[in-house]
Parts: C-alpha cells; sequence; structure tokens
C-alpha cells in the first residue's frame, strides 16, 4: 500500500473511531433528555465515586431490596431535579427495562402499585406518593403527589420520557456548569428553587431588580457526622448580574474565629461575614428578606447608620423558623462607635407607640407593640443586639451549646458562610429534602453552605 494511501486508511479508520465514540457517547448521555429543560436544581450522583459507606447505603435504599439488580445503571450518574412545577424528581439511565418490571414487580402490594404501560412507557406508584416511568432508555421517579394528582404527574413523566435533546436539560448552560465541577456530589441551582428564608445569603450582591431565578448556585457537596457541607460560588449567566455578585464578593475578607463560638447549635439559620459595613449596607439594601427582617426596627433605630459602622467579622443569626414575631440577633465589630450620639435623637423622634429606653452602660432597647429590640456597644467596640436582653448578650459570650468542631472549622477562613440547623424546620418539605438525601448523605441534622 502506498504512503498516501495508508494515510487515506489510517484517517478514514480514525474518523470511523470518532463517529463511533460521539454515538456510543450520545447513547451513554441520551437518557438525560428525560430531564426538564427549565429545571430549578440539579444535582449530580457519581455512586462509583461515593466513598464506601455511601455507596452501600445507597445501594440499599429500599428495604431487603438489592437496588443493584434494578436493572438501573449505576455505572452512570444519578440525578436530582426540581421540575418547574415543584415536583422533586429522579433521573437515571436504564441498563435492562424488564429488570426494572421485574424488581419493582418483587415488591409488596402495599409498597408498589401494579404496573401500567402508557404513551409507550412503564409505570407505577410507589407508597402512594412517588411516580415511577421509564422507557428502554430514561428511569424517572417524581413527586410527592397525592392520589388525585397521579394521573396528571404521569402524564407529565411520559412527556419527559419521549423528549428529545433539544426539549431537556442536555444541552444547558446548568447541566455543562454541573459537569465542570469535580466532585461526587455537585447542585447547580437557580437560588429560588431553595426556602425563602435562605435565599438572602445567596443573593446578597446582586441587584434589587434581579429575580431569583437569575441568581445560580454552583457547589461540591459532602457530609460528615450528619454535617452536609456545600462549597460553592454564586454566579448568574446575566452578564450585568453577573458583575454585581463578583464585586460584592470581592468586598468581604475571610472571616475570622471572632464569633464562631458565640454561634448556638440550635439556631435556625446564622451568617457569618467579615464586612465594611459602608459597602455592605448597599447590599443589605438590595436584600428584601434581610431588610424585612430590619423594617420594624428602622422605624425608630437608625440600624442603616449602626451598620455602615461595621469594619469586621459580623454574625447574623435567627433563633427560629417562624414568621409570626421577630426573632433576631446581630452582633458585629465596629469601625466607629459616633452613632451612640444619635440616640438621644431617636428617642424623641420616635413613632406613636414606641420608645427607646435606657438597658446599661452605651446600650438601649425599643420597645414598640410586638417588637423588642436590644443593642449597644462594649468597652472593645463591638456592637451587639437581639430581640431580648438574653438573645443580645448571648452574642458576646461563648454559646451553652456551640456549634460542632466540624461546622466551626468549615466557617473560618471562608468569604460567608451560612449554618442551618435542619431539626429547627418543621416543615413537610424540610423533611422531604432530609428523606430524599439520605441514602447519599444519610441522616443530615446541620447543612453548612461557604463561599471561598
Amino acid at each position: 500500500m502506498r504512503r498516501s494511501n495508508l494515510c487515506l486508511f489510517m484517517k478514514g479508520c480514525l474518523t470511523a473511531m470518532a463517529a463511533m465514540l460521539v454515538l456510543v457517547s450520545c447513547h451513554d448521555s441520551d437518557y438525560l433528555n428525560a430531564i426538564p429543560s427549565e429545571s430549578t436544581a440539579l444535582m449530580s450522583i457519581d455512586i462509583s465515586k461515593l466513598d464506601t459507606k455511601q455507596a452501600a447505603a445507597f445501594m440499599q435504599l429500599l428495604p431487603e431490596q438489592d437496588v443493584a439488580k434494578s436493572g438501573v445503571d449505576f455505572s452512570r450518574k444519578l440525578y436530582l431535579f426540581e421540575s418547574p412545577d415543584g415536583n422533586l424528581g429522579l433521573c437515571g439511565r436504564v441498563k435492562n427495562s424488564d429488570e426494572i418490571a421485574a424488581f419493582l414487580g418483587s415488591m409488596k402490594s402495599t409498597v408498589v402499585s401494579p404496573m401500567e404501560e402508557y404513551r409507550g412507557a412503564h409505570f407505577a406508584v410507589i407508597k402512594d406518593t412517588w411516580v415511577v416511568g421509564f422507557n428502554d432508555r430514561s428511569f424517572l421517579l417524581m413527586g410527592p403527589v397525592s392520589v388525585e394528582g397521579q394521573k396528571v404527574l404521569r402524564q407529565q413523566i411520559a412527556k419527559y420520557l419521549d423528549q428529545d435533546e433539544e426539549q431537556s436539560i442536555a444541552g444547558s448552560r446548568i447541566l455543562a456548569k454541573l459537569d465542570s465541577i469535580d466532585s461526587p456530589v455537585t447542585l447547580v441551582a437557580q437560588a429560588q428553587a431553595l426556602p425563602d428564608k435562605l435565599t438572602a445569603p445567596f443573593t446578597l450582591g446582586a441587584p434589587k431588580s434581579a429575580d431569583a431565578s437569575q441568581v445560580i448556585i454552583a457547589a461540591k457537596m459532602n457530609a460528615v457526622d450528619k454535617v452536609l457541607m456545600i462549597e460553592g460560588e454564586t454566579f448568574s449567566f446575566n452578564k450585568s448580574i453577573n458583575n454585581a455578585l463578583q464585586k460584592a464578593y470581592n468586598e468581604y475578607l475571610p472571616i475570622t474565629d471572632k464569633f464562631v463560638d458565640n454561634a448556638s447549635a440550635p439556631h435556625f439559620f446564622s451568617i457569618f461575614m467579615n464586612v465594611d459595613g459602608s459597602k455592605f449596607i448597599n447590599h443589605l439594601h438590595d436584600s428584601n428578606m434581610l431588610m424585612g427582617l430590619l423594617a420594624g426596627i428602622n422605624t425608630a433605630i437608625d440600624m442603616d447608620n449602626i451598620i455602615r459602622s461595621f469594619k469586621g467579622d459580623m454574625l447574623m443569626a435567627i433563633p427560629s423558623y417562624t414568621d409570626n414575631q421577630l426573632q433576631l440577633a446581630m452582633a458585629a465589630q465596629l469601625g466607629s462607635h459616633q452613632w451612640l450620639q444619635d440616640v438621644a435623637y431617636w428617642k424623641k423622634s420616635c413613632p406613636p407607640g414606641g420608645k427607646i429606653l435606657d438597658w446599661q452602660k452605651n446600650a438601649y432597647y425599643y420597645k414598640g407593640g410586638d417588637t423588642s429590640y436590644y443593642f449597644g456597644v462594649t468597652p472593645s467596640n463591638l456592637f451587639y443586639s437581639g430581640s431580648s436582653a438574653t438573645l443580645a448578650q448571648s452574642t458576646l459570650n461563648k454559646a451553652e451549646t456551640p456549634l460542632s468542631p466540624t461546622v466551626a472549622e468549615q466557617i473560618k477562613g471562608k468569604k460567608v458562610a451560612m449554618v442551618v440547623n435542619l431539626n429547627a424546620i418543621e416543615n413537610d418539605k424540610a423533611q422531604l429534602a432530609r428523606d430524599f438525601l439520605k441514602p447519599v448523605f444519610g441522616d443530615l441534622s446541620t447543612i453548612v453552605y461557604t463561599l471561598k
């Protein structure tokens, strides 16, 4: 064979091999076509990269069942997602659809309903709450749903299973970002997918006009000692919003251990930052959630002026998950406390029904209707405050039940840290999220989200 013919032959072989690889790659990933394109959150789980304990826990997801023989291909990533209408979903690649049918059929009738065929796919309901649908390509589990809503969800799943790449998440920027993160468990989510009370730290720095769907969280996830550690970044696909988020991030300094030991583990929610208050106040104004917490106080106390005086570490804590009454504690290192000279004016200009009274040296409290707020400055130039005297003073001392060493070490040195006590959230959605994550992370009591 002449050299030119040999070159053509080799080129042809390489082209054929490349084509085969493309076809294999498409076949391996086409199960993702079943994930809706407008999903607000997407998490990938690589079972092969989980540690032995996590992998074993996942493989025993259902009691007395060998999930490894379920017909789902666990050599490929599993994806958890939140659909546009708020349902949770699990998507996996089908290895053998007959094995899936046999696996579901082997379970008790009180757990899994009889199998049905609909629009070219197979369906069943697990525990009257979760709808399973699968074809030869994709496996979907979605819910929770009431008995009355099962028919509608089945129709939705059938539509998802029939999608092509253009209709799905497969070609999206969210999936591309997810795949760029090197971790067994990764997450990319719109801020709107989170509970309302938890969006504030993620959206700080975004313009007030920005929608929570435009702020994206990308993170790697790991669990140790019942603590889910989420290390991530906040960004936006919108250039102007992303620039604003990055500008705010660059203004923050690394968190020290100033207030870490003072935070109480039983509290629902704590935020740690290290800020220049003269800049931070602008980001605070753009946060409807945080400004809402301060709204009742701001009518009598110039909290803007106080926050402008922050110069260093800051702790903001919400003791309980409630909408009925303000529960807030805040402490910060001050650059100055000249605003103390304005307290006499605040006393005189208090709105009707409210009053500011002396509490102790350089400390006062406001009382108006159902709102109380205690605030003051220590000799070492620390601001402390709270919705009760006890709560305000607690920010200055080591907590009776401090954060665990595992949590505390995650906070120090980061730009932003948020700690959420899951045991303080008593609602169905929180419990559902814990149950959904349990096979991968085990029982969780705390979430720690940090920005480097």
